[in-house]
């Protein structure tokens, strides 16, 4: 049995990790192996998430900062800080799951007054919003154990603007 890891929600595995030989635990990340064995005092391999070129691979056009999943565990400060001190910059801010009715009127609320930022809705083919990115700004204030959009991003050639934190830098 193989069981592979891909976020430091340890406690939502669902039942007892156990180490036994006929049981390999895989992560995404050395940065989540070392995590999973701190936790558990199994070791693991780590094996980055296979990507798909073909659903993220355009020719971009680098035509503004594209903002991934804004919430404020996901920088949502930082990118709305960002976009107010370069108001020459257009930024896109895109949702990355349907958000509930409160806090979208919040973030509705919040970028109301910047000028230089559109917020778009989840999308199944990021090859439209990716073929218009300079720039992907990813951060989070929790540990990631990948960042699947920095890869989307680096198989066109796109560069990111990330924390340093948990798998995002590997």
């Amino acid at each position: 049995t193989i069981v592979y890891i891909r976020d430091a929600l340890f406690e939502n595995l669902g039942g007892l990790v156990r180490n036994h030989p006929l049981i390999r635990y895989l992560t995404t990340s050395e940065d989540l192996s070392s995590k999973f064995e701190s936790f558990s005092g199994i070791p693991t391999e780590p094996i980055p998430p296979i990507v798909q070129p073909a659903l993220y691979k355009v020719e971009p056009q680098r035509q503004n900062v594209t903002f991934v999943c804004p919430v404020k565990m996901k920088g949502l400060d930082i990118a709305l800080q960002l976009a107010a001190e370069r108001p020459d910059i257009p930024f896109v801010f895109l949702e990355s799951w349907h958000m509930k009715s409160e806090p979208q009127r919040e973030l509705n609320r919040k970028i109301h007054k910047y000028k230089n930022i559109v917020l778009k809705s989840k999308t199944q083919d990021k090859r439209k919003v990716y073929r218009n990115t300079k720039v992907l700004l990813v951060h989070t204030s929790k540990s990631e154990a990948w960042g699947p959009v920095v890869s989307d991003a680096h198989i066109s050639g796109i560069p990111v603007l990330e924390s340093n934190d948990g798998g995002i830098p590997e």
